[in-house]
């Protein structure tokens, strides 16, 4: 089922939301505003085995930068940049009009937005 109240929410706002539930391991909630097709693909245990991995590859995570929105069709691309222990990264997520997730993925730092 769609979102609701999703729709209401800016994008970079879903995508902050979405990353504090990841951050606290609240892989769940992190998948609850995902589209049908993300919900087939990207379970909350492959949420967290994909965090554990990025985690493994760029150290614990320290801290977020400010979201950057990018127009991409009726979509919006929202960038996160991350603080890890080891090395910069970045999260980036594509939320669709009604608010839904219809990408979610952890980049290294200064992957371009196709």
């Amino acid at each position: 089922m769609p979102p609701t109240a999703a729709a209401e929410v800016a994008p970079d706002q879903v995508a902050l939301s979405t990353l504090d539930e990841i951050v606290r391991g609240d892989f769940p909630a992190a998948a609850a505003e995902f589209n049908p097709t993300m919900k087939m693909f990207l379970s909350p245990p492959a949420l967290q085995q994909s965090w554990d991995m990025y985690q493994q590859m760029f150290g614990r995570y320290v801290s977020h930068g400010m979201p950057e929105n990018i127009a991409r069709g009726d979509a919006t691309v929202v960038n996160v940049p991350l603080q890890m222990a080891q090395r910069p990264g970045q999260f980036r997520l594509t939320v669709q009009p009604d608010g839904s997730v219809a990408s979610l993925t952890f980049l290294r730092e200064g992957v371009p937005v196709p």
